[in-house]
């Protein structure tokens, strides 16, 4: 990851956190492509849910944001499995 400069590669982290004076919960998304260009996102999640919830909330958000921001290549394409082998292609 020190050299990325392909950028079809999607980087997410997200996290969820309760904070247990006030009983709120919020949850967070960053979203990079080249390790130098940043996009966050944040949610007030109110109070009523654990930490979990909000931790999934923040995993669910990610896969939205990739799915959202997909950047398909022809080198990233994968064709179906046929019926005689089912193993993903593999670089040469």
């Amino acid at each position: 990851m020190k050299n990325n400069e392909d950028n079809s590669n999607i980087i997410l982290y997200s996290d969820g956190s309760k904070n247990e004076q006030l009983n709120k919960l919020g949850a967070g998304v960053i979203y990079t492509t080249n390790l130098a260009t940043n996009q966050s996102f944040s949610w007030n999640l109110g109070s009523g849910m654990e930490v979990f919830d909000a931790e999934l909330f923040a995993i669910e958000k990610a896969f939205e944001i990739a799915f959202n921001n997909r950047q398909l290549t022809a080198k990233h394409e994968r064709q179906p499995p046929t019926l005689s082998s089912t193993a993903p292609d593999l670089p040469r």
